[in-house]
Formats: structure tokens, sequence, C-alpha cells
């Protein structure tokens, strides 16, 4: 995802009047940054563009991120646990709109009944498993993140103006598929979608579509029972991204989930086929999901000795980065300080007014005389 210009941040001005000098390493979408794009990509055949991704791992350009990264050597257990946190983030987004639970179940009903595919203004298909998507903002601040507009009140506006326009119209307007998808639209990050599971990957291990295979072991996310007497549709998270693309073709396997063994198939379209801008990009990611023999991402012994003062925030219910996992990558670094809080989000460095807070917290890790 693309990022802000420096002077956007409001930590900034903070931190270089504390005398520091900031350097941003890997600035993407400023400067002479690269955008990845089906046509900018068109140089190569699948295998070619896969070999190419693999270049914007960490192991080859540095990363800094929200939270600290899970060391692990495949992303099964990070989305075992994340699961488990985007649950909780659907819980409370319904306890805070209750009537949205038989909105949500009007909308799946719709989609599911209608014949002819809802199409938004990117042309791609508004599918069950594109509406459900919707969660990766549930995780957020509520303001504008770098890419998403957030949180639970965002998506509670769609939903709203969704559930009114099927009341009212019996489908739904362009501006409104507008506004959904400004929301989730990865047609603009192509490079979020394709890398995304990839980031956990070391040795002999492969993704193979990690995230669809451990949403079997979340029953709640596998209930698509539209019926008022059954517990609510649940939204999925970011690690719901990615398809299951028929390997080495262009037509798109299509996974089924079914409340109960006599209900019809509902069908689970990929993410790579629902956005036209990762369609080009199925093959290679296919590819990428089945690549193993990946370099070493972290130096356990090294991070064992650093001699670096790092600080670090850490975030316990953040929905994108395990705080297990994360606080266990901690305990692993030498002379590391962790800012560990129930007040923020994932999003909280880049919100206008709570940045300047999160880096005030860190720069009193570095002032504390604790040894």
């Amino acid at each position: 995802m693309g990022c802000k210009s420096p002077q956007n941040y409001g930590w900034t001005e903070r931190v270089l009047d504390k005398g520091y000098q900031i350097l941003f390493l890997d600035q993407r979408g400023t400067g002479l940054s690269e955008t990845l794009t089906p046509r900018t990509l068109s140089f190569a055949p699948p295998q070619q563009i896969a070999d190419h991704v693999k270049l914007f791992r960490a192991d080859s350009i540095i990363f800094i991120c929200g939270g600290l990264a899970p060391l692990v050597d495949q992303p099964d257990l990070v989305y075992r646990k994340l699961f488990v946190k985007v649950a909780e983030r659907n819980q409370a987004y319904y306890q805070k709109y209750p009537e949205d639970t038989e909105r949500v179940k009007n909308i799946v009903r719709y989609l599911q009944s209608t014949k002819t595919a809802v199409k938004l203004p990117s042309s791609g298909p508004l599918s069950i498993p594109r509406f459900r998507s919707l969660g990766i903002n549930l995780g957020f601040h509520g303001e504008q993140s770098l890419v998403f507009s957030c949180a639970i009140d965002a998506v509670h506006g769609v939903i709203l103006r969704m559930a009114h326009e099927l009341d009212y119209f019996g489908y739904f307007t362009r501006p409104t598929l507008a506004e959904f998808e400004s929301l989730q639209s990865f047609d603009t990050v192509p490079l979020y979608a394709l890398i995304h599971e990839l980031i956990y990957l070391q040795g002999n291990n492969t993704s193979a579509w990690s995230a669809d295979r451990m949403m079997k072991e979340h029953p709640a996310f596998v209930n698509l029972s539209t019926s008022s007497d059954e517990d609510p549709i649940y939204f999925t998270g970011e690690m719901q991204l990615q398809c299951i693309p028929q390997r080495n073709c262009n037509v798109y396997r299509h996974r089924t989930f079914t409340s109960n063994p006599s209900a019809p198939s509902q069908i689970f379209p990929s993410t790579f086929s629902d956005h036209d801008e990762l369609r080009p990009l199925a093959d290679a990611a296919d590819i990428l999901a089945h690549t193993s023999g990946w370099p070493a991402l972290y130096d356990e012994a090294q991070l064992a000795r650093n001699d670096v003062p790092v600080y670090t925030s850490i975030y316990i219910d953040d929905m994108y980065v395990s705080f297990d996992l994360a606080m266990a990558t901690a305990r692993k670094i030498r002379n590391c300080k962790s800012f560990v809080t129930n007040a923020m989000y994932h999003n909280a460095i880049s919100v206008a007014g709570m940045s300047d807070e999160l880096v005030k917290e860190l720069l009193k890790l570095r002032d504390d005389c604790l040894d």
C-alpha cells in the first residue's frame, strides 16, 4: 500500500524536535517507488511475475510496519490466531449495531438470489465473499487510514445504506456501490494481495492458501445461513484476501460453503476473480502459493545479541498482528522495550491526533531508567 509523504504524519515534527533524523526505508507510493499493476507486470508470463514479486519480501528489502512480525516459518499459526481476533471484532460490531444482524442477512440473501451478478463501478462483481471482506476495516480507528476508510462505524454506514436501498429500490445504486468499493478495493493494491501470505514463509514451506484452510477451523466464518434464528454472518478480515484459482488455468475454481448438508451450496468466488485488476495475476498468485524454498527472514541468534535500542508499540486488540506472537518476538530481541496498550488499534501511527501520542509513549521508553 502506498505511503504518504513524511510531512503528512503527525509524529514527524515531534521526532525532529527531539533532535532525531528520520530515514523512511522503502517508502512505498512516494518518490521513485515502482507501482505494481497487471499492466506494469504485463512484460512477463506468470512464472516470471511470481519471481519478480518474490523480490518484495523482507529478505530482499527492509520492512517497517505496524506491529512486530511473528517469528514463524509458515502462516497457519498466524491465521489461526487472527481468525479468533476477527471473531471478537465481529462480536463487538454486532453488539454495537445489533440491528445489522438482520440487515447483513438481507443483503446476503439478495446476493444469493439475484440472477444477474451485481457489478461494482470497477466492473468487478459484488460476490458474497467480497461483501464479507468489509470486515478488513473492523480493526482500524475511526479516521481515514492509508488506503481504507475504516472502523466499525464506517462499515455500519455502508450496511445501513445498502439495506435501505434494498427496501426502497430493490437494488443498490451506483453511489452506494462506490462507497462500498472505497472501503476494500484491492484493485489499487495488487501487491498486498499477491504477497500477503508469503511474508511469513521460510525454508521449504508453502502457504497453500493458508487463510482459506484455516477458516475451516472456525465454524462462525463458514456459517452463511440467512435464517433469522441463526447466528450473525461474520465478516472476514485481511487474511481472507486470497483466492483458490485453478492451477495454470484461466477458469477459476470456486469453493462451496453450506450452513448445513442439505442446504443449497453457497458459491465462494476467489478474490482474484472478483477484482478486475487482480484477475490477470491469478496464475502468478497460485504459483507463489505453491512455491517452497524461501530464504530465511530472521536471524534469531543475531536478534538475541542485538545492541541497537528498539522501542516498539504492541496493540493488545490488534486484528492484523497477533498480540501473542508479537510479544513472543519482542522477548527474543535484546534491548527491546515495548509500549503495550489496549487503547490503540493497528493504524494508530497514521491517525491524526493519535500518532503524536503514540510517539510520545515510545520516547518515554527511551528515557526510562529501567535496565
